[in-house]
């Protein structure tokens, strides 16, 4: 069993929201799937690890709709149910 690697990283801080190019980057460069410490959460930051994602329903549901619901509700632009939410994520991929 491999472990995930781990970021104190903020994808949600002012400064990250304004440029968050290099904050992508360091993520990119920890694995595709990243522990982000701060907020408890994984982050899926690979194209290929996305995919896989949203291919897996059964696992990777978002019934309860998307993005956490505590500290990034003033951040999302939206939650919407599980379908809408894979037709419109696999469209951008």
């Amino acid at each position: 069993m491999s472990i995930c690697p781990s970021s104190n990283l903020d994808p949600w801080a002012d400064d990250q929201l304004v440029d968050p190019y290099e904050g992508y980057k360091e993520l990119r460069a920890l694995g595709p799937v990243v522990y982000l410490e701060r907020h408890d959460v994984y982050a899926v930051v690979s194209h290929e690890a996305a995919r896989q994602v949203l291919q897996n329903w059964e696992i990777f549901s978002s019934a309860s709709g998307v993005g956490e619901n505590g500290w990034a509700r003033e951040r999302r632009s939206c939650a919407v149910g599980p379908r809408r939410a894979r037709r419109c994520l696999c469209g951008i991929l």
